[in-house]
């Protein structure tokens, strides 16, 4: 609504505004750059305390993958026990089987 109005009758309107009224919106906004580098203080802190943030889950993740590469290589050293061991098993069926057979 204030939109519409025209200049002269802004103008009028804040002339006619008690004294006391515009000291008080001087004031604050005289206070806005003071409230404004607050804000953009603290947006500062948090930027680095997320980069320190990022910089912790970056180390950890990097450990993590360290493990999963260890693990890898124990599934794949299991692997090779596991065949072996398959092998063997089969190996010694078959040799019951040759015996109950009176093949040897």
């Amino acid at each position: 609504m204030n939109a519409v109005l025209g200049k002269s009758q802004q103008v009028t309107e804040s002339a006619h505004m008690p004294v006391n009224e515009r000291d008080d919106h001087a004031t604050q906004i005289a206070e806005l750059p003071a409230h404004v580098r607050h804000i953009q203080s603290d947006i500062t802190d948090i930027k680095a305390e997320l980069r320190t943030l990022s910089q912790k889950t970056d180390e950890r993740f990097e450990k993590l993958n360290e493990k999963f590469d260890g693990l890898k290589d124990s599934l794949a050293s299991a692997k090779i026990w596991a065949l072996g061991l398959y092998i063997a098993l089969a190996g010694s069926m078959f040799y019951v089987l040759a015996h109950g057979f009176r093949w040897l």
